[in-house]
C-alpha cells in the first residue's frame, strides 16, 4: 500500500571504437597522442556489446599509480599497442547535513558533519575507491584521472539525511562540498498477513534505480516501523533478513516526489516456519562436519518474496533451519579441501505444513581426471597448470601441473566444472571449456594457440614496470594474465573464439 500526502516546504563513461579506448585523441591503430591527456575508462558492458577489458595493476617499481581498465574491441589487431597509464589524482572534501528530528520536515542544524561512505567508481573498470568521513566530515580517496566517475555519498544515518549519487569527470585533483539535502521522509510497516509482530527483525534499504547505489541499512524499530531519507528519484525499497533468518526478500518499486512524504506498507505474508533438519554424511557413513548447507526458495506457498538462507553441519554431521512452507533448492557443500575426497550436492525439494527430517544425505565422491595437455602439433606441454572450477556452489577451484610428459592426474567433485589450461609462457593462450561432468573430459586436451595480445604501458615518467596485466571478457572471466617487463612491455595471447 502506498500513500503520498503533501509536505510544506547516473553513469556515463568514454569509450573509443578502436583498438584500445584508454587515451584521448588517439589515431586509427589506437596510438595515443601524448600532448592530448590520457584517463581512465570503463569498458561497455551494456548486454550484446562483445568487449574485453585489460586491467594494469601498477607494481611498487611505479609507486603512486592507480590500478585502471583499457577497453579492447573484440575485432580489431591486438598487437603493438600502446596504452597511456592515467595519472593519479586526489579526490577530497567535506561532507555536511542537518541534524533533523524523525517524522518532521523541520531541518535542525545544518552543515554539520555528517559521518558517511564516500565512493568513487567506474562502470566497466577496476579503477575506483571508497572511503568513510572522519569526525569532521572529511575524506580523501586516490584515483586514476577518468571521466565518467560514479560518485556516491551514503549517510550511515538513513534517519536524518538522504544518500547522494552522480555521475561526473574527474581529470585533475579536486576538492569539493557534498552538502546534503534535507531529503524527503520515506516511512512504512513491516508486518505479517495477520498485523503480528514480525517474528525477526529483517534490514530496509533503497537502491537507487538509475545508479544502483544503496542506501545505508535502515533496522526496523520494536514496532516494526522503518523510516529513510531519500532525494527525489526512483528507487526499489528493499526488506530481506540476513542469511541466516528464514525471512523473505521483497522488493517494492517507490517513486520518491519532491514535497511529498511517502508511507510505504510491507506485507511479507504468512510467516509460520517449518523446522526441518538432516545428517551429512560421506560413501562410507562418516559424518561430514563444517559443511555449508544453503537453501533457495523458488517459491512460497503463503509468503511473499524469495528466501536465501545458510547454516553449517556441527561435529557430528547435523544440521537445523526454520523454513518457509514452498519449494526449495538445498546445496551441501563440505568444507574446501584440495585433496579431499567428497562432492558437492544439490536437490530440491518441498517443505508443507509437518516437520522435515532429510535423515541421512549421502555425498558421492570426487572422480579422478587423467588427462594429457598437448599443443596445436600435438606434442605434449609440460608445466601447464589445469584448474577445475565447480559451477555453482562455492565456486572452489582444484588445480594440477602437467608433468614432462603432459600429463596431469586430478581429483575432481563429480558436478559440472570448468577446465582451464594455463600454458607455462605466452607460445599459447589460456584455454577453458565447461564440462557438465568431470567424466566428459577427452584424455587428451589441447591447447589454443591463441590470438597474439601486446604493447607497451607507459606514462610521463616512464615505462610502467612489472605490472601485473589481466584481460578479462563482459562475465569478468579471466582470459589471459602476464606482466610486463622494465621496459613496460608485455605479450600474452588469448583463446581464439
Amino acid at each position: 500500500m502506498i500513500r503520498s500526502r503533501p509536505c510544506p516546504a547516473f553513469m556515463r563513461f568514454a569509450m573509443l571504437g578502436i583498438a584500445v579506448s584508454g587515451g584521448i585523441g588517439c589515431s586509427e591503430k589506437g596510438m595515443a597522442d601524448a600532448d592530448s591527456g590520457y584517463y581512465a575508462n570503463g569498458t561497455d558492458s551494456s548486454e550484446g556489446t562483445e568487449t574485453l577489458r585489460l586491467d594494469l595493476y601498477p607494481s611498487s617499481a611505479t609507486p603512486g599509480l592507480e590500478p585502471q581498465s583499457f577497453s579492447l574491441d573484440d575485432h580489431d589487431n591486438w598487437e603493438d599497442l600502446r596504452l597511456p597509464v592515467s595519472p593519479t589524482i586526489t579526490y577530497a572534501g567535506t561532507v555536511l547535513g542537518y541534524t533533523v528530528a524523525p517524522y518532521t520536515n523541520v531541518p535542525g542544524e545544518s552543515n554539520a558533519p555528517v559521518y558517511a561512505e564516500v565512493r568513487a567508481t567506474l562502470d566497466g573498470s577496476i579503477a575506483g575507491a571508497s572511503t568513510l568521513t572522519d569526525e569532521e566530515g572529511r575524506f580523501q580517496i586516490n584515483l586514476p584521472a577518468g571521466e565518467g566517475y560514479g560518485i556516491a555519498v551514503i549517510p550511515q544515518d538513513t534517519v536524518d539525511l538522504p544518500f547522494f549519487s552522480e555521475v561526473t569527470d574527474l581529470l585533475e585533483d579536486t576538492a569539493i562540498e557534498h552538502n546534503l539535502d534535507f531529503g524527503v521522509p520515506l516511512y512504512g510497516i513491516v508486518s505479517q498477513n495477520d498485523n503480528a509482530l514480525l517474528p525477526e527483525n529483517p534490514d530496509a534499504y533503497l537502491v537507487d534505480d538509475t545508479s544502483g547505489v544503496e542506501s545505508a541499512i535502515a533496522l526496523l524499530n520494536n514496532n516494526d516501523h522503518f523510516m529513510i531519507r531519500a532525494l527525489p528519484g526512483t528507487y526499489t525499497l528493499v526488506v530481506e533478513g540476513d542469511i541466516t533468518s528464514f525471512m523473505p526478500r521483497v522488493e517494492t518499486a517507490v517513486t520518491i516526489e519532491e514535497g511529498f512524504t511517502s508511507e510505504i506498507n510491507v506485507e511479507l505474508g504468512e510467516l509460520l516456519p517449518i523446522y526441518a533438519n538432516g545428517r551429512l554424511v560421506d560413501s562410507t557413513g562418516t559424518v561430514i562436519p563444517n559443511a555449508v548447507v544453503r537453501f533457495y526458495s523458488s517459491s512460497l506457498t503463503n509468503a511473499e518474496g524469495t528466501v536465501e538462507l545458510e547454516t553449517e553441519t556441527d561435529k557430528y554431521g547435523q544440521f537445523d533451519k526454520q523454513l518457509l512452507p514452498g519449494s526449495w533448492t538445498a546445496e551441501f557443500i563440505p568444507e574446501y579441501d584440495e585433496t579431499g575426497t567428497i562432492s558437492p550436492l544439490t536437490i530440491d525439494f518441498d517443505v508443507d505444513d509437518d516437520q522435515l527430517d532429510f535423515g541421512d544425505i549421502y555425498l558421492s565422491e570426487r572422480t579422478t581426471m587423467e588427462v594429457v595437455v598437448i599443443n596445436q602439433r600435438g606434442v605434449a606441454v609440460p608445466n601447464v597448470v589445469l584448474t577445475a572450477t565447480e559451477l555453482g556452489f562455492n565456486g572452489y577451484s582444484y588445480s594440477g601441473i602437467t608433468d614432462e610428459d603432459g600429463l596431469v592426474t586430478l581429483d575432481v567433485p563429480d558436478t559440472s566444472v570448468e577446465i582451464s589450461l594455463t600454458p607455462p609462457n605466452s607460445a599459447a593462450a589460456i584455454t577453458r571449456f565447461n564440462l557438465t561432468s568431470p567424466d566428459d573430459v577427452q584424455q587428451e586436451l589441447q591447447l589454443s594457440e591463441g590470438d597474439p595480445v601486446s604493447g607497451k604501458f607507459w606514462s610521463d615518467d616512464g615505462a610502467i614496470a612489472y605490472a601485473l596485466v589481466e584481460i578479462r571478457n563482459n562475465n569478468d572471466e579471466l582470459l589471459g594474465r602476464t606482466f610486463t617487463d622494465g621496459t613496460g612491455d608485455f605479450s600474452v595471447r588469448l583463446q581464439s573464439h
